[in-house]
């Protein structure tokens, strides 16, 4: 009979032979037969047999299988696990999904068109992009408030993008003023003016750093908002000299020795600063004009400064410092722009300090060997933006104000605003 369907081989009937029974052909060859037939189903340890239905293991183990080489050969756990580990970490995450961390997956394709969830692609700044960028690599890059950005088989290109969810913001950058220059020296330039808008993406953090103004005969401070915009400082009046004006955001004015030049402004940041013309420093460059040249008995102006409505109201920022007289010359140093800019010296007179956070050029000072300009007012950044929108996450403590529809921010010192 062979075995059961449980497996379990039992003798044929009239087995097994009790004492004193005679052997027949019949009954020996009967058992024999049977016997042959049970052993020919079994499975060979030496692997000559061919297995005929599925082998149900009852929850034991088969061990020691060697490595699969062919298509359908059986595998172990420890070949599993490692193809697995050369793939990356693979992590169960719930029904039909598998999280798969590290390593690399190349020539697979990917048939998302069915799920409802997201993507993850690399995340870094520009500093960690591979060093061996192939066509079509994809990442997120978190440089300046962070952006899409693609490898087109010779550049890098950044994915123009508007989040749901974002909204515009009005910004004006003012970076600090540039120093008058001492004994007779030029008024300093207004700092640079930038203004623009951006678009805002909720979680984006912008930090804004404010310059600050420059010494007496020093450059003032770039303010920028990370990523986005900078604004130059404003150039230094000359000194002594004859000396010209530094180049800044707005030009400094030339020292009132001999016939001196004002420094260059940067364009659509502010402007030149004036030379001098017959014994008087030139004033610095504001944001709104270029100084004035310097003319016994009076310095130059400092020239006017950039035109703000961004609060609601009119006023003015980044005005350039007055020039002083010549050198031991009877007069009276040249006026601050409009807009922060200080005043010239006479002789024996210190230039007048440009007002902070206004970015006004500091004024020339007067003739004397120890006469000093004054100091560049500090910078500012303003950030205008929908009130329905504003989200109130700031670091800085600045100065909230609202027009209309807008909220404004005034920032005199360094911080944040968070989308």
């Amino acid at each position: 009979m062979s075995r059961n369907g449980s497996g379990t081989y039992s003798l044929p009937v009239g087995n097994p032979v009790v004492t004193g029974t005679t052997i027949s052909s019949t009954w020996a060859n009967n058992t024999l037969t049977d016997i042959a037939n049970a052993l020919t189903g079994s499975l060979a340890a030496d692997g000559q047999t061919t297995a005929s239905g599925n082998l149900n293991m009852g929850t034991n183990k088969i061990i020691n299988l060697a490595d699969p080489t062919n298509a359908q050969d059986g595998a172990t756990k420890y070949y599993v696990d490692q193809l697995i580990a050369a793939l990356g970490t693979m992590a169960y995450q719930n029904a039909n999904n598998v999280a798969i961390t590290g390593g690399a997956v190349t020539n697979v394709a990917l048939d998302l068109h069915a799920q409802t969830g997201q993507m993850y692609l690399p995340v870094g700044p520009t500093a960690l992009r591979t060093a061996s960028p192939i066509a079509g690599l994809m990442r997120w890059n978190t440089d300046g408030g962070g952006f899409y950005e693609g490898y087109n088989g010779s550049a890098w290109q950044k994915f123009t993008t508007v989040n749901e969810g974002s909204y515009t913001i009005t910004y004006v950058i003012v970076a600090g003023g540039g120093g008058g220059g001492t004994n007779a020296g030029g008024g300093g330039g207004g700092g640079g003016v930038v203004s623009n808008t951006l678009t805002a993406i909720p979680g984006t953090v912008f930090s804004m750093t404010i310059g600050a103004g420059g010494a007496g005969g020093s450059n003032g401070s770039n303010s920028f908002i990370t990523g986005i915009a900078t604004a130059t400082g404003g150039g230094a009046g000359g000194t002594a000299g004859p000396a010209s004006g530094s180049a800044g955001g707005s030009g400094g004015g030339g020292s009132s020795f001999g016939n001196t030049s004002g420094g260059t402004g940067v364009p659509g940041q502010g402007n030149n600063g004036g030379g001098s013309a017959s014994n008087g420093a030139g004033g610095g460059g504001g944001g709104g004009a270029s100084g004035a040249s310097g003319s016994f008995p009076t310095g130059g102006a400092g020239g006017a400064g950039s035109t703000l409505t961004i609060t609601g109201t009119t006023t003015y920022t980044a005005g350039g410092g007055g020039g002083a007289v010549e050198y031991y010359q009877s007069g009276s140093g040249g006026a601050g722009g409009i807009g922060g800019g200080g005043g010239g010296g006479a002789t024996g007179v210190n230039g007048t300090n440009g007002t902070i956070n206004t970015g006004g050029g500091g004024g020339g000072g007067g003739a004397g060997p120890a006469v000093a300009g004054g100091s560049g007012g500090s910078g500012q950044v303003y950030m205008s933006m929908p009130t329905a929108n504003y989200t109130g996450t700031i670091t800085g403590l600045p100065t909230v104000t609202t027009s209309g529809a807008n909220t404004i921010l005034r920032f005199t010192t360094s911080g944040t605003y968070s989308a």
